[in-house]
């Protein structure tokens, strides 16, 4: 059953190292690249979001690097930058592999006796097995936050229901709202602490989310600002026109007219939001 609250959603801009301070200030938190972090020198991007002053999530690079870093690479660099959260190591569609990661990095951090709470990002090859995992870390009190990305939870949800599969990044927001509606309904109050993992082609999901599901906390994505560099500008329901295909440019250094189109769609989501 959807349930409209008025709440505070938590909003994460990733954006290019350049505009970390001005832009990626705007967040209500910051979540944490880990291939941008070095486990010894202090490079510009950890300065930058050190200096922001928000509280720092540490993913796991799975998304940007097809494959997660090392838990205790992840340990090392969370405590560099003061990270509250780290997302354990995920695998894609492979669930087995994504438990058997989350209760490793529980059992090396045990060991390094290093506290801090824990995000999993669900993992699955079919909606019945996805299901089945979310329920568990629903119930399991280790999981601080659990993750549900835009690309797994749309193919796996098209598969179940929608009798195929096309990869289609502007159905990704539809498919993910329905998915959570299904959450909605078949968990009810047993919901707790979701964090959104990126965007398909628009914010229609998070958007949706943020005014029907009290339970999904928060999301992070840097389409405000690379469909900016492109020249998309965000409608009043949160569509970008399309998904990027290409990642996001650290390195970036953008215009005066990038900058200002940028700013509108950031402010423009946290109006929407």
């Amino acid at each position: 059953m959807e349930q409209k609250t008025q709440r505070k959603f938590r909003l994460s801009f990733i954006v290019p190292v350049k505009y970390i301070k001005e832009y990626g200030g705007r967040s209500d938190f910051i979540l944490a690249l880990p291939h941008l972090i070095d486990k010894e020198k202090e490079t510009e991007y950890e300065k930058a979001i050190k200096e922001t002053g928000l509280p720092i999530w540490l993913d796991n690079g799975a998304f940007e690097n097809k494959y997660p870093e090392g838990i205790d690479n992840l340990l090392i660099k969370a405590k560099k930058i003061n990270a509250e959260l780290i997302f354990s190591p995920d695998f894609w569609e492979d669930k087995t592999g994504t438990k058997r990661a989350f209760e490793n990095f529980l059992y090396i951090a045990k060991k390094q006796r290093v506290n801090i709470k824990v995000g999993v990002v669900i993992q699955a090859k079919n909606w019945d097995e996805f299901v089945q995992f979310y329920e568990e870390c629903i119930n399991d009190k280790r999981v601080d936050v659990i993750g549900i990305n835009h690309k797994t939870t749309s193919k796996i949800w098209r598969a179940k229901f929608k009798r195929r599969y096309s990869y289609d990044k502007n159905r990704m927001p539809d498919d993910r709202i329905e998915a959570l509606k299904f959450l909605g309904d078949k968990f009810k109050d047993k919901n707790r602490d979701v964090h959104l993992l990126g965007l398909g082609g628009g914010y229609e999901d998070v958007i949706y989310a943020s005014k029907n599901f009290p339970w999904v906390k928060s999301n992070d994505t840097s389409a405000p600002f690379w469909s900016a560099v492109y020249g998309k500008k965000i409608t009043e329901k949160g569509d970008f026109g399309g998904k990027i295909k290409k990642p996001l440019n650290f390195e970036y250094v953008a215009n005066k007219v990038q900058l200002k189109l940028a700013e509108y769609n950031i402010n423009k989501i946290k109006e929407l939001i």
